[in-house]
């Protein structure tokens, strides 16, 4: 038997179980479920009265008791694997509280704050991010068209997104990345006061990485707004971009996107808040992902609705 979350519930558990390095049941434990074939997210049914977890005791009634269905193939225990556009993603972030939480269905909120790297990479760069990120083994390779269709909303903190005072200052709050460590092979970047679409690939390299070529650019939105985004995103040598903002066509023309020299793997996404680090708050809310090789040219003219969650805070 185990106690059967849903996944607001399962991020809800996640985040107001207090620290711990390992998934599980017990004083100080986070309380990572583990994933089920039928996209619940099982936890020990001990949490139920365990009263380290008294806080979130509404939100642990609210699940279920019962026997798992069975243990999907993707399921990791730490981080936690979530199904997102049923597809599975795990949680590239500081594991602090306040970290990812689903405040609406299909609505996420991240929030970073300064000095809080995903990775050792990211302390080494002077980085920091929260992302919900896709397994780059089921990634897209050269040939292969990803749509990808969303929308991103500002909270009311992310002055680090205006900060000018570096060359190389970014806001990712998206990104398709190679399997390398190298640069996104496409990005949506919100930084320096201005929300950019840019792409790299083996055409133009400084070093390893991409050159990233800006291919639409505009003001960043306001706190609150809600900017819909559709993207076709073919990969290799002759690839080609389609990319619609709010409705309206902002790109459409071939161009290399990716490092096909490597083979394999070109890119998988993934969407968040990756930028430098600073000592300013982020906080992004992304809602409606989806992604795959199926069209989805139509969500261009008809988004799925973002609830209001005002004052996006």
């Amino acid at each position: 038997m185990a106690l059967l979350l849903n996944r607001r519930q399962a991020l809800t558990a996640l985040a107001g179980s207090g620290g711990g390095a390992k998934a599980g049941v017990g004083n100080g434990h986070r309380l990572a479920g583990r994933l089920t074939t039928d996209g619940k997210y099982a936890v020990g049914e001990a949490a139920l009265t365990d009263p380290a977890y008294a806080a979130i005791a509404a939100t642990l009634a609210a699940g279920t008791v019962d026997v798992p269905a069975g243990w999907n193939a993707a399921t990791m225990t730490d981080p936690m694997t979530l199904l997102v556009d049923s597809k599975p993603m795990f949680i590239n972030g500081s594991n602090k509280a306040y970290t990812l939480s689903e405040p609406a269905d299909n609505v996420f909120r991240y929030e970073i704050r300064a000095n809080e790297p995903g990775t050792l990479t990211d302390l080494g760069l002077g980085n920091r991010r929260c992302e919900l990120v896709s397994f780059k083994e089921n990634g897209y390779t050269s040939g292969q068209t990803l749509w990808m269709s969303w929308s991103t909303v500002l909270g009311t903190q992310h002055d680090g997104m205006f900060l000018t005072d570096l060359a190389d200052r970014f806001g990712y709050v998206m990104q398709v990345h190679p399997p390398a460590s190298k640069a996104p092979c496409v990005v949506v970047n919100y930084s320096q006061n201005l929300l950019r679409i840019m792409t790299s690939s083996d055409a133009e390299k400084v070093g390893a990485d991409g050159v990233l070529k800006t291919r639409y650019s505009t003001a960043i939105p306001a706190t609150g707004v809600v900017t819909n985004f559709v993207l076709a995103i073919t990969f290799g040598s002759s690839g080609h971009l389609k990319a619609w903002v709010n409705g309206s066509s902002v790109y459409d023309a071939d161009i290399p996107i990716g490092y096909y020299t490597d083979g394999g793997i070109l890119g998988y996404p993934q969407w968040g808040v990756y930028e430098k680090n600073w000592n300013t708050t982020e906080v992004v809310y992304t809602a409606n992902i989806e992604w795959g090789t199926a069209d989805l040219s139509a969500r261009a003219a008809s988004p799925i609705a973002v609830p209001d969650l005002s004052p996006w805070a």
